[in-house]
């Protein structure tokens, strides 16, 4: 053997297994990477901004890392760091909180500078147990892709010493150091571990970017000459060194390098040179023999190692033919070993076209080894993903020798990651939330992509900095929330706080701020974090929640007083009725003449003011509507307005009236006292003068959507009165419909007249609007149902006095009021029976059907009640003639009563000629 062919010899040997360490101490790493990846996936999604939210889910977190770290005897911690390097989660709950930059230690500087998105390993250090480790960090980036923190793992490297341990060569020196030379294990194992390998040799190649390099060197552990493999490992800071004692090597050499000087010096004793010869010949070639053997066993025991890898392994030549193929890869394709040495490359490749393995061929030939990801098809046809691990020999015409690692796992965990982020900002796009970080120490910080939406802005648009974040609070809010902010980090109290932004549109919105504090050992405020969310919608629907709330009370109140001024104005009209009723009679005994004449004409007039009165709270109380049918609503407005204008010069009144205006179905005088309160009101809000404008038209109730009530369907007339005057503010304008509210004091008005106009149109089955603003005038806008039938001409009674004969029952509660009937139904001409509530008429009516011609009929009394009353006598007689009288109007009960066949109704109070007229009305009747 050659001395070129013997050192070849061992330099294959000794690249070749540094190859199989090295690629064994990247495996093991990728998964330290693979744990470090997965941890914010093991955290649930919503737990990726730190710290954990509550205790319990802290407690929880750190339990899974825990158990994260079990699965691996050779972790010794593992941890999740926020950016400043404080630990929020650990397998070890006692570092929770730890500041490790503050601690100074070195991983944490390295896991923070750039390259921020790679997998990093720290230098050697011994741990608080005196092992010797190191720290792997892996880098957590927010949904925005913004830096917010890493992941940690404590690793002992005493598994590197256990693993060389095994390699039973007893020749074969292997040692494997980091990038500042520390010795972190060697076969056979010295003292030197831990401590720094001075070698200029080390140094020179740590100094070149060279992957591997062979050279004969001596060893400065032990002093041995050996032929040298250095090799780095790919992405980590350690390399692999591999040596073979040189006298071992190139023992046969020297032997014949021996045999040729004592040749040359000695030319005697041939025989004894010849046997000298002999000997060493068969020395050597039984030291050959064993040096095959030991090769061929090292050979065999790699092949082993090959063939139970995790990873698969490829050996191919430069044509992309498979030569050699581990079980494992077997394992991965479905394909048997026999099957894939008949296949190239292409046959497995599921992406990458013939030409571009082939120009992949070349490229690693230049470089010398590579390192890429691809997919490979599998024998049912399936896919999966690998990564592949190659270098380039020279021999035998070209070689590649791989090693191919199944990341289909890892590829799923990162497309799940990337769905869970985009699930993260799709749930905070529909929740109108946004996330942010905000560093107090440095100024730095990070906001969400729903924070910016929030803004109405882009990350390209502004810093994302408190002074920035300040600038679109709302200008009222500015100082509250910075008094907030400040006050939660001087007494460590959670953000709690309600306030508006202004986004950069100008749209004003509310929000709900959360967030939570942290602080170094010495107290001093470090960071918060939190979360905004938009409550504009919930603001407005409790606003018209409460808005509907008050409207509400305020119709219930409206109601009760409504109720109660109904029996005021029905106890009045009794009242009235006693006092007209006396005064008619006595103007029966005088004239004109008479000198108290004019005091009675003074008690009519004042009986008749007292009726309006007791009307305006009737028409408060809904109970208005004394002669319902179809009426022109343009009539009344036309007369009265020009009545009104006539009186009233310094306004200036405008009429806007439909052509084709509907009907309506009211009462006529309630109709006119409601145009006369409004038009009364446009001059109190009008003291020097103005213009009045009304208008009339066509609605229905769709063209009434979005009011505080919700309009009966059909067709309605719509009468708008605005003035020009001087406008009402809030306050005001939510108590006008109030009964005895008025702005003028109790020395001028009675605050009845907008109360009644509202009761007289609710009980038109109508609706009532008014806006107005201070300094701006006010419209009333009112909606009356509409009529499709024929409007009738008013019939008006005349003063004739009318005398009758016959006999009539009346009954009423009231005492006076019988005295008071008894006396006119005397003077007309009748026959009068008495009776105090419905059961004594009824008893009567029972005895003296046949004698009675009439019946005046109380609507509201105690026992009995006149609508029960009638429905009896009925009973008794279909054709029983009832005048139905009350101090209510003939809205309500009244109206029902009619319906059921009593033939009319009179109001309280009336004279003795309406009286003599409507008891004529009703005994004509057949």
């Amino acid at each position: 053997m050659s001395h070129k062919t013997a050192t070849q010899s061992a330099h294959d040997k000794t690249n070749l297994l540094g190859f199989l360490v090295s690629e064994w101490i990247a495996e093991s790493f990728s998964k330290i990477k693979y744990i470090l990846q997965d941890i914010p996936i093991g955290i649930e999604q919503s737990q990726i901004s730190f710290p954990a939210t509550d205790l319990a889910t802290l407690d929880q977190l750190n339990k899974e890392l825990l158990n994260k770290a079990n699965f691996n005897k050779y972790i010794l911690f593992l941890g999740v760091f926020n950016s400043d390097c404080v630990a929020t989660h650990a397998s070890i709950a006692s570092h929770v909180g730890d500041d490790t930059k503050a601690l100074g230690r070195e991983y944490c500087t390295k896991a923070t500078q750039a390259p921020l998105e790679e997998f990093k390993i720290s230098n050697f250090f011994v741990s608080t147990t005196d092992q010797m480790a190191v720290t792997a960090t892996y880098p957590i980036f927010s949904p925005n892709k913004e830096f917010i923190g890493f992941s940690a793992a404590g690793i002992d490297l005493s598994f590197f010493q256990k693993w060389l341990n095994n390699i039973s060569d007893p020749n074969i020196t292997i040692s494997i150091l980091d990038e500042n030379q520390i010795l972190l294990a060697r076969k056979p194992i010295t003292k030197n571990i831990g401590k720094t390998v001075d070698s200029v040799i080390v140094k020179n190649f740590l100094k070149t970017s060279k992957e591997t390099i062979n050279l004969n060197a001596r060893s400065p552990i032990d002093d041995i000459d050996r032929i040298w493999s250095f090799r780095r490992i790919h992405n980590l800071p350690f390399m692999v060194v591999v040596g073979y004692p040189t006298e071992d090597v190139l023992s046969s050499w020297y032997t014949k390098l021996l045999i040729y000087i004592i040749g040359c010096v000695m030319l005697v004793g041939i025989s004894i040179f010849s046997a000298v010869v002999y000997y060493k010949n068969r020395c050597n070639a039984v030291h050959l023999e064993k040096l095959l053997s030991e090769l061929q066993k090292s050979a065999e025991q790699h092949r082993s190692i090959l063939q139970t890898a995790m990873d698969g392994f490829w050996l191919t030549d430069t044509q992309g033919q498979l030569l050699e193929v581990s079980e494992t890869y077997c394992q991965m394709s479905g394909y048997s070993e026999t099957e894939l040495l008949e296949m190239r490359i292409a046959d497995v490749e599921a992406i990458d076209t013939t030409d571009y393995i082939a120009s992949r061929i070349q490229d690693i030939i230049k470089k010398g080894a590579g390192r890429f990801q691809s997919k490979h098809k599998r024998k049912n046809g399936s896919v999966f993903d690998v990564e592949v691990s190659v270098q380039y020999r020279e021999e035998d015409g070209g070689r590649f020798v791989c090693f191919l690692r199944d990341i289909s796992d890892s590829k799923q965990a990162e497309k799940t990651l990337a769905k869970n982020l985009e699930s993260l900002k799709l749930g905070e796009s529909v929740a109108g939330l946004g996330y942010f970080e905000r560093n107090w120490v440095s100024g730095e910080g990070f906001w969400s992509e729903g924070f910016y939406r929030l803004l109405g802005e882009t990350p390209d648009d502004i810093d994302c900095t408190h002074a920035e974040f300040i600038k679109y609070v709302h200008p009222d809010e500015v100082e509250r929330v910075s008094a907030h902010i400040r006050e939660t980090l001087e007494t460590r109290t959670f953000m709690d706080i309600e306030f508006r932004l202004v986004q950069a549109g100008g749209d004003i919105i509310d929000i709900h701020g959360k967030g939570r504090n942290s602080y170094d050992e010495s107290g001093k405020p470090l960071s918060t974090i939190g979360t905004f969310i938009d409550i504009t919608g919930e603001k407005k629907a409790e606003e018209e929640k409460r808005r509907l709330e008050d409207k509400l009370q305020q119709a219930q109140r409206m109601e009760s007083i409504g109720t109660l001024a109904g029996g005021i104005a029905h106890n009045f009209n009794n009242l009235l009725m006693g006092i007209q009723g006396n005064a008619s009679i006595i103007f029966l005994d005088i004239n004109s003449s008479h000198p108290r004449h004019k005091n009675l004409k003074n008690i009519e007039k004042l009986v008749e003011n007292g009726a309006k009165l007791a009307a305006q709270l009737i028409g408060y109380a809904r109970e208005g509507k004394y002669e319902v049918k179809p009426i022109n609503l343009n009539q009344l407005v036309e007369e009265t307005s020009d009545t009104f204008g006539m009186t009233k010069k310094e306004i200036t009144v405008h009429q806007e009236l439909s052509e084709d205006l509907h009907g309506i179905e009211a009462d006529q005088g309630q109709i006119e006292q409601i145009l006369l309160n409004l038009y009364v009101n446009a001059v109190e809000a009008m003291p020097e003068g103005g213009n009045l404008f009304l208008k009339t038209m066509n609605v229905t109730d769709k063209d009434m959507s979005g009011k505080p009530y919700k309009a009966n369907p059909g067709n309605y007339a719509l009468l708008t009165v605005r003035d020009t005057g001087i406008g009402m503010d809030k306050e005001t304008r939510e108590r006008i419909f109030e009964p005895f509210f008025t702005t003028k004091g109790l020395a001028s008005g009675t605050g009845l007249g907008l109360a009644s106009t509202y009761g007289i149109i609710k009980g038109h089955g109508g609706y009532v609007d008014v806006d107005s603003e201070k300094g701006k005038g006010t419209t009333f806008s009112i909606y009356l149902p509409a009529t499709e039938e024929m409007i009738e001409q008013k019939n008006v009674l005349s003063d004739e006095l009318v005398k009758g004969k016959g006999t009539v029952l009346l009954v009423d509660d009231e005492e006076m009021v019988l005295e008071v009937g008894k006396e006119l139904l005397d003077h007309l001409g009748y026959e009068v029976l008495l009776a105090e509530n419905g059961r004594e008429a009824l008893e009567l009516y029972k005895k003296n059907q046949d004698k009675i011609d009439l019946v005046l009929l109380d609507m509201v009394m105690p026992v009995m009640g006149g609508g029960e009353a009638f429905d009896r006598m009925k009973e008794i007689n279909t054709n029983v003639k009832v005048l139905l009288s009350s101090g209510y109007s003939l809205e309500g009960e009244a109206k029902e009563i009619l319906k059921r066949g009593c033939n009319a109704f009179i109001q309280k109070p009336f004279k003795m000629e309406q009286l003599s007229q409507k008891l004529m009305e009703v005994l004509d009747k057949k």
